[in-house]
């Protein structure tokens, strides 16, 4: 008997049909990140934007030129910045009333920790930062999603999410 065949392995329940969370879960998922609002402020924006994770977290401050906002690149795991996963994915949105506030607090939070941490250090003027300035490490940012929230989906759901809520409000998903 091998020691795999001894091993108590958890059971992992996945609903394969499930690619969005309901508005529910969206409020539930919120809430729990009321505590850190840097982790509130990138999901809410990722629901309201529907941007791919990697293309988030690669936004500085200055792709946003009054409410539209420039998608011109993205972050690879390397934490190096790429082109968009194509040139289709060149682009340029609007940004609404909450995403505009998300940007703001964004903005203020760096500032105040330009302020309070000597090792905190935004050069690349990064929208979505680490606690150190720099930019998020995607797999780290699950990994907290996973441990401090009880919704259960992935990054790349946000952006299902996104499409579906246009498509409640009657809004062309093109």
């Amino acid at each position: 008997v091998s020691f795999l065949d001894k091993m108590d392995l958890k059971k992992v329940e996945t609903n394969k049909d499930k690619r969005y969370l309901e508005q529910k879960e969206i409020d539930i998922l919120l809430n729990q990140l009321d505590h850190n609002i840097r982790y509130r402020n990138l999901i809410e924006f990722l629901i309201n934007t529907g941007l791919r994770i990697s293309e988030c977290l690669a936004l500085t401050f200055d792709d946003v030129e009054g409410d539209i906002l420039n998608i011109n690149k993205s972050l690879n795991r390397n934490r190096k910045i790429d082109s968009t996963k194509n040139d289709s994915s060149h682009r340029r949105i609007s940004l609404n009333k909450k995403c505009l506030e998300i940007i703001e607090s964004q903005r203020t939070i760096n500032n105040n920790l330009s302020l309070t941490l000597s090792k905190f250090n935004n050069k690349e003027n990064i929208i979505f930062f680490n606690t150190a300035g720099s930019y998020w490490i995607k797999e780290n940012l699950s990994r907290y999603l996973r441990e401090h929230t009880t919704v259960k989906f992935t990054l790349h759901m946000l952006r299902h999410t996104h499409a579906s809520l246009c498509i409640d409000k009657g809004i062309d998903v093109e």
